[in-house]
């Protein structure tokens, strides 16, 4: 229960940053350039994106967990030599 509790916790604190960054607008070629605010200190763009690989590391694994890749425990499951 606090891993799945974490892992939303990981995955709101991403969704924050990944809508005020625009980061949609980027991985769409809408924007030719990717703005970066160096008034902001170094350690909050670092959190910022480092979320936002968190939303992204979470929706992969939950995509796989739906497709059923995964088994109890976390492994991934299929034949093994």
């Amino acid at each position: 229960m606090v891993a799945v509790a974490a892992c939303a916790a990981g995955a709101l604190a991403g969704a924050w940053p990944f809508s005020t960054l625009d980061v949609e607008t980027y991985l769409t070629y809408a924007s030719p350039f990717v703005f970066v605010d160096f008034e902001a200190p170094l350690a909050l763009r670092w959190a910022q994106w480092l979320a936002v690989g968190v939303l992204y590391a979470l929706a992969g694994v939950g995509i796989w967990a739906l497709l059923g890749c995964l088994e109890r425990g976390g492994r991934v499951s299929g034949n093994r030599r």
